[in-house]
């Protein structure tokens, strides 16, 4: 029981590392954006 547990919560912090990163990757794909327009 406790060996699952502790099985789901690293996948859900792996998941959550997963989104983090995929958010910045559009974060700093918009401001590219945004400074290439601006020049």
């Amino acid at each position: 029981m406790i060996d699952f547990v502790i099985f789901s919560f690293a996948s859900l912090r792996r998941q959550m590392q997963v989104g983090i990163r995929q958010d910045l990757g559009i974060f700093l794909s918009t401001e590219v954006l945004l400074l290439s327009t601006l020049r």
